[in-house]
C-alpha cells in the first residue's frame, strides 16, 4: 500500500511536470508562431461537429491593425473582418473542408482594416480527424496585397501592349521553333480568317487562308531561325480568305529569348496593294501625259517663274513657226506676247487664282503673225506652297475666231439678200430691178464685177455672130431667142453697150455654154488656171480668183438668161448657194416682167383692134388669160419667196431666240438682240407683204370671233410696252364705261390695225407719251360703232403731207424712210382692214406737236352668258390702265417625262430649231426628213403628237397626213394630233392643210410661246 501511495505521488509529480512542461513549450510555441509574418490559426470541432476549441495567432491583430487582443482565439471576430462580398465563399471553403476533411484548400479574398483600407490576403488550411473522432482544422493566412499589386500591374501592362499591337495597321504575329503561332495581333487575326487573336495560338500556316503559299511564308521562318539574322521588307504575294491576291510587304527577326537562344521568329507585315496599285496608276498617269504631251494638237508647255520654257511639245513648234524645238525652248515667253502688258496681267491672274482656265491671249508667231490663242495653265508649287512655275497648254483658236466672223458675215448677208428680194417684189423696169440685182451681189458678195444676160428676141447681132445671116438683112439674128444681150452690170465694168459681150449666143463663149447646157451653174476659184476659162492673161492682170455662173431657167421652161460675177476672192459653198437662189429670183423677176410686158402689149393691141368685137372678144378673153397667168406666176413667186424667206428666217429667229437663253456676256448678248430685233423687223415685213398681196387679190377675209375687247386692249399693249419703255415713253389705254367689252369680230385685226398705229406713234415720238381709247361711236341692239384713237407727241406731219398718209408705199418724205426705215405698208394695210371691218381711218396732226390717229369699227354684241366657258376675269383699274388675270400655258413635269414628239422636217437647221424648242419645254423629240420616214416611224413608236412640214422631198406632209389617216393605215395611232409647221402662210395654205388631215396649223418662223400654246391644247393637258 505503502508503494501505491508513493507510486501514486510519483505519478503526480510527472503529471505536474509535465503539464509544466507543456505550458512552457505552448508559451514557446506561440512566442514563435507570434514572430511569423503570416497568421497561424486552428480550429478543433468534437465528433458531433461543434466548436469545441480555436487558436488565432496575435498576427491577425497587427495584420489589420487592432490593438493586440482584439480578435483573440474567436473565429467570429476574424470572419467579421472580411470583405462581405467575399465572406460568403470563405466560410463556405472553410466548413467544407471540414466536413469533408479535405487537405490543402486555398482561398484568395479581402480583409478590411481598422482604417478601411482593403488587404488581399491568401489562406491554406488542412483538416485532420483525431482518434476520440474530433476534427481539427488548421492553416496559414498571408498578405498578398503586394502581389496582387503587381500581378494587376502586369495584366494592365499585358493589356496595353496587346491594344498597342491591335492599334497599329501593321499586322504582327509570333511562332515557335517549330513554326507553330504563340500569338498575334488582331489585324492579322482578321487576314487569317480568325475572329480573335486567341484562335491561332497552336496553328501553323497550313491552317490559314494563306495555306497556297504556307510553304514560301515557312521558308523564310527557316532561313530566319537558322541564320539568326532578320529578313526585311521583302514583297510577298497572299491570297485573302476571299479568295483575292494581294501583296505584302513582310519583314522577320529572330524571336530570342532573356538568355539570348533563339526560340522562334516575329513578324510584321503590310498590305501594300492599294499603294503598289497607287504606283501603277503613277505610272499610267505619267505615260498618258506623255501620251497627251507628244500627241496633242495643241501647246503643251512647262515654264519657270522667270519666263523661260523648261518642256515644250513638237506641237508648239508648229503653232509658233519654229523650226525646231530647240529653237523655241531659247525664247522667252515674253516675247511671244504680242503686248507686253497681257503677259503681266496674265500672270497677275494666275498667281492669285493659281490656275487661269482658257485666258484669251493674243501671241506672235517667229514670223510676226498675230493669232488668238486660249492658255489653260496652273501654277506649280513646292511644298511650302511657293510657286516655282507654270504648266498647261496653249491652243490656237484663229481658225475659229474667223469661222465666227464668217458666220456673223454670213447672216448679215442673208438679211441684205432677204432686204433687197423684198425690194424686187416692188413695181418697177426690168432693167432697173436687174441693175439693182448686179449692184446688190457686188455689194454683199465683194464682187468684181457683175452681170446678167437675158434672151432679148428683135436686137441686132453683132459683126462676125454665128447666128447673123446678111442675106436677110444687115445682122439680122435668125435665132433671136438663142442670143443673150448683156442687160445689168455693175463693178469695175458698169457698162452694157461695148463691143464685146454685149451680144452672146448660146455655146459661145463660157456665158453661153451657161445658158444651153444642162448644167445650170458653174464655178471655179482658180480663173487663172481653170481650162474652161478661156482668157488665163486677162485673170491675172486682173487679180481674178473666182467665177460663177448660174443658168436663169424656170422649171419646166427655156433658159431666159444668166447670171455671171468675177470676184478676187474665193466663192465659198454657202455663198454659192445663196447666189444660185438669188438667180431663182432674178428668174422669177424676168417671168413677171415679162408677163406684164406681154399683158401691156395684150391691152393695146385689144384698144387698137376695138373695131372689130370678134376679134376683141377673143383678145380680150386671150389677155383675161394671161392677166390669170401673171397673177398666178405673181402669187406664186410671192408663195415661193415666204416660203423660202421664213425657212431660213425660222433657223435665225430659232437659233438667237436659243442663243439669247444662254450665258452671254454684255456684248455677246447685245449682239444677239440686235440680230433679234432684225429678224423680228424682217418677220413683220413679211407679214405686211402678205397683207397687202391678200388685200390687193381680195382674198383677205374677216374671221368672226367671240372676244374681249378690254383683253384684247391689253394684249395690244403689252406688245407695245417694250419698245415704248426702250424710248422712255409713258404708255396709256383709256376705254370709255359706256363701250362694251363682250364682242364678236375679228379681235386679229383690229389688234394690227392698234398695233401698226401704235408702233408708228412709237418710232415717231421722242419723248412725252402715247395715248391709246376707245371711245363707243353709237349702237343698237345688234352692233356697236367704236371709235379707236391713237395720240402721240411726236415730230407731226405736214398738212400738205396727210392725203398720201394711206397710199401704198408712202412715207411724209425721203430722210423720213432714211431716219425711221418702214416700207409704207403699214398705214395702207390698217386702211383697208378698218374699211373691212365697216369704218374708215383717219389723222389730225399738228407738225412739231404730235399726232392723232383714228379710225371706227363695227361689231356685233356677244349672246353669251358672262362667264361662260373660254372667258377669263378681266378687270379696269385707275386711269383706264387695264389688267389681266391670264393663266399661262404649261405641262406638267410628270408629263413632260412622258410625252413623245416626232418632227417631220427636211432642213436641218429647222429640225435643230424645233428640238432645241420642245427640248427647253422638258420635251423628248425625235427627227425625221420626209413624209415616208414619219410614215414608218408611226408604225413602230407610239408619238403623242406629229409636228409635220409640208414641203418635204420624196413624200411631202399632205400625202404623208393621208396615208396616216386612211382606214388601212399601219400606224399605232391613226388619229394622232398632227400639226402643220411650215412657211406655207398664203390664202387657202391652212385650209389645204386641214383638208389633208391636219389638226392645226402653226406658222414659221415658229415662236415658242405659240408652241407652247399649240402643244397644250392638242396634248389636251390642263393649262
Amino acid at each position: 500500500m505503502g508503494n501505491d501511495i508513493i507510486d501514486r505521488k510519483q505519478a503526480e509529480e510527472a503529471l505536474r511536470e509535465a503539464k509544466l512542461a507543456a505550458e512552457d513549450r505552448k508559451v514557446s510555441y506561440e512566442q514563435v508562431v507570434s514572430m511569423i509574418s503570416d497568421i497561424v490559426w486552428r480550429y478543433d470541432v468534437n465528433a458531433k461537429r461543434k466548436h469545441v476549441g480555436s487558436y488565432i495567432s496575435p498576427v491577425a491583430d497587427r495584420m489589420l491593425g487592432l490593438p493586440d487582443g482584439t480578435i483573440g482565439d474567436s473565429f467570429e471576430k476574424y470572419f467579421s473582418y472580411v470583405h462581405p462580398d467575399d465572406l460568403p465563399a470563405l466560410k463556405g471553403t472553410f466548413f467544407e473542408m471540414i466536413r469533408t476533411l479535405g487537405k490543402d484548400k486555398t482561398a484568395e479574398y479581402r480583409m478590411q482594416k481598422a482604417d478601411g483600407t482593403t488587404r488581399w490576403v491568401l489562406s491554406k488550411f488542412s483538416a485532420y480527424s483525431q482518434p476520440d473522432g474530433r476534427v481539427t482544422a488548421f492553416g496559414t493566412t498571408s498578405d498578398i496585397t503586394e502581389r496582387k499589386r503587381a500581378e494587376e500591374a502586369l495584366r494592365a501592362s499585358h493589356l496595353i501592349i496587346e491594344g498597342i499591337i491591335n492599334a497599329i495597321p501593321v499586322r504582327v504575329f509570333w511562332k515557335d521553333r517549330d513554326l507553330v503561332y504563340l500569338g498575334c495581333n488582331a489585324i492579322f487575326a482578321h487576314d487569317a480568317g480568325y475572329a480573335d487573336s486567341k484562335d491561332i495560338v497552336g496553328k501553323d500556316d497550313y491552317q490559314m487562308g494563306w495555306r497556297d503559299q504556307a510553304e514560301l511564308y515557312r521558308g523564310d521562318d527557316r532561313q530566319v531561325i537558322e541564320s539568326g539574322r532578320s529578313k526585311l521588307l521583302i514583297e510577298e504575294p497572299q491570297t485573302t480568305p476571299e479568295g483575292n491576291t494581294i501583296v505584302l510587304l513582310t519583314s522577320k527577326i529572330p524571336l530570342r529569348s532573356s538568355e539570348g537562344e533563339i526560340i522562334g521568329v516575329l513578324g510584321t507585315y503590310m498590305d501594300i496593294t492599294e499603294r503598289k496599285r497607287a504606283e501603277e496608276e503613277v505610272r499610267e498617269a505619267e505615260k498618258r501625259y506623255q501620251a497627251f504631251f507628244r500627241t496633242s494638237r495643241d501647246c503643251v508647255f512647262i515654264s519657270s517663274v522667270d519666263g523661260r520654257w523648261i518642256d515644250l511639245n513638237d506641237a508648239a513648234v508648229q503653232i509658233f513657226g519654229y523650226e525646231s524645238r530647240e529653237d523655241l525652248l531659247k525664247t522667252k515667253i515674253k516675247d511671244l506676247y504680242a503686248n507686253s502688258d497681257e503677259r503681266a496681267r496674265h500672270l497677275q491672274v494666275i498667281n492669285e487664282k493659281g490656275y487661269t482656265r482658257e485666258y484669251p491671249a493674243t501671241l506672235r508667231k517667229k514670223d510676226g503673225t498675230i493669232i488668238d490663242t486660249l492658255i489653260t495653265s496652273v501654277a506649280r508649287k513646292d511644298s511650302t506652297g511657293r510657286i516655282i512655275g507654270y504648266q498647261g497648254t496653249i491652243r490656237d483658236i484663229t481658225e475659229r475666231k474667223q469661222a465666227d466672223l464668217s458666220r456673223a458675215r454670213s447672216l448679215v448677208r442673208l438679211e441684205q439678200l432677204n432686204l433687197l428680194q423684198q425690194t424686187l417684189l416692188s413695181p418697177g423696169k426690168l432693167e432697173q430691178k436687174l441693175k439693182k440685182i448686179t449692184d446688190s451681189v457686188v455689194d454683199i458678195f465683194g464682187a468684181d464685177f457683175c452681170r446678167i444676160w437675158v434672151t432679148c428676141p428683135g436686137d441686132l447681132c453683132d459683126v462676125g455672130c454665128i447666128h447673123a445671116a446678111v442675106t436677110a438683112g444687115p445682122h439680122v439674128c435668125l435665132y433671136k431667142d438663142r442670143c443673150l444681150r448683156l442687160l445689168a452690170s455693175s463693178g469695175r465694168y458698169a457698162h452694157t453697150d461695148g463691143e464685146v459681150h454685149r451680144r452672146v449666143p448660146f455655146g459661145c463663149y463660157k456665158i453661153g455654154r451657161i445658158a444651153s447646157e444642162q448644167q445650170h451653174r458653174f464655178l471655179t476659184n482658180d480663173v487663172q488656171g481653170d481650162p474652161f476659162i478661156h482668157n488665163h492673161e486677162w485673170a491675172k492682170e486682173n487679180d481674178l480668183v473666182s467665177f460663177a455662173g448660174y443658168q436663169l431657167r424656170p422649171p419646166g421652161g427655156d433658159s431666159l438668161g444668166v447670171l455671171a460675177l468675177f470676184s478676187k476672192q474665193p466663192i465659198t459653198g454657202e455663198e454659192d448657194a445663196q447666189l444660185n437662189i438669188l438667180s431663182n429670183t432674178v428668174t422669177q423677176v424676168i417671168q413677171t416682167a415679162r408677163a406684164d410686158e406681154e399683158l401691156l402689149e395684150t391691152l393695146t393691141e385689144a384698144t387698137r383692134l376695138n373695131k372689130y368685137l370678134n376679134e376683141q372678144t377673143a383678145k380680150a378673153n386671150e389677155m383675161a388669160d394671161l392677166a390669170r397667168k401673171a397673177s398666178a406666176a405673181k402669187s406664186e413667186f410671192l408663195a415661193n419667196m415666204s416660203h423660202e424667206i421664213r425657212t431660213p428666217l425660222n433657223g435665225v429667229i430659232g437659233m438667237i431666240g436659243l442663243l439669247l437663253d444662254m450665258n452671254l456676256n454684255a456684248e455677246q448678248r447685245e449682239y444677239a438682240q440686235i440680230a433679234h430685233t432684225s429678224s423680228e423687223i424682217l418677220l413683220s415685213l413679211i407679214n405686211d407683204i402678205l397683207d397687202f398681196s391678200k388685200i390687193e387679190a381680195h382674198k383677205l377675209e374677216l374671221e368672226t370671233l367671240d372676244f374681249d375687247l378690254r383683253s384684247t386692249l391689253d394684249n395690244t399693249m403689252d406688245l407695245l410696252a417694250i419698245g415704248a419703255h426702250e424710248r422712255g415713253l409713258e404708255l396709256v389705254c383709256t376705254m370709255e364705261p359706256s363701250v362694251p367689252s363682250r364682242l364678236r369680230g375679228d379681235p386679229g385685226r383690229l389688234r394690227q390695225i392698234l398695233v401698226n398705229l401704235g408702233s408708228n406713234a412709237v418710232k415717231f415720238t421722242d419723248k412725252g407719251k402715247i395715248v391709246i381709247a376707245a371711245s363707243l361711236e353709237c349702237e343698237d341692239e345688234q352692233k356697236v360703232t367704236i371709235r379707236f384713237s391713237v395720240s402721240d407727241t411726236g415730230i407731226g406731219i405736214p398738212a400738205s403731207r396727210q392725203d398720201i398718209l394711206f397710199s401704198l408705199f408712202t412715207q411724209v418724205d425721203g430722210s423720213t424712210t432714211r431716219k425711221y426705215g418702214g416700207t409704207g405698208l403699214g398705214l395702207a394695210i390698217s386702211r383697208q382692214l378698218a374699211e373691212l371691218m365697216g369704218g374708215m381711218i383717219g389723222v389730225q396732226s399738228e407738225e412739231g406737236k404730235g399726232s392723232t390717229f383714228w379710225f371706227t369699227a363695227v361689231f356685233e354684241r356677244q349672246s353669251a352668258r358672262p362667264g361662260s366657258a373660254g372667258e377669263r376675269p378681266i378687270e379696269i383699274g385707275g386711269e383706264g390702265a387695264i389688267d389681266r388675270i391670264e393663266t399661262k400655258p404649261d405641262i406638267s413635269q410628270s408629263f413632260k417625262r412622258k410625252m413623245r414628239i416626232l418632227v417631220a422636217e427636211d432642213n436641218p437647221v429647222n429640225q435643230k430649231v424645233a428640238q432645241a424648242l420642245l427640248r427647253k419645254m422638258g420635251l423628248q423629240s425625235d427627227v425625221v426628213a420626209n413624209g415616208q420616214e414619219a410614215v414608218n416611224a408611226l408604225q413602230t413608236t407610239p408619238y403623242d403628237l406629229v409636228l409635220m412640214d409640208c414641203q418635204m422631198p420624196e413624200m411631202d406632209g399632205y400625202e404623208a397626213t393621208s396615208k396616216i389617216r386612211q382606214q388601212e393605215s399601219k400606224a399605232l395611232n391613226p388619229c394622232i394630233p398632227i400639226i402643220a409647221m411650215t412657211a406655207l402662210v398664203m390664202q387657202g395654205d391652212r385650209e389645204k392643210c386641214i383638208q389633208a388631215g391636219m389638226n392645226d396649223f402653226i406658222a414659221k418662223p415658229v415662236l415658242q410661246r405659240d408652241l407652247a400654246k399649240m402643244l397644250a391644247r392638242w396634248l389636251a393637258i390642263t393649262i
